[in-house]
């Protein structure tokens, strides 16, 4: 249900902040699996 509002409040926001908000998560995402292969190594 969350992520449905999410993508709701994702969906009436201008283009350059969408854009913006899928750069931070997939930056977040990059950081996150390179500790764990770190971790991991």
């Amino acid at each position: 249900m969350m992520a449905r509002r999410a993508a709701r409040a994702g969906a009436t926001r201008c283009a350059n902040g969408v854009r913006a908000d899928f750069l931070l998560e997939s930056a977040r995402r990059a950081a996150e699996a390179s500790a764990a292969r770190s971790v991991a190594l």
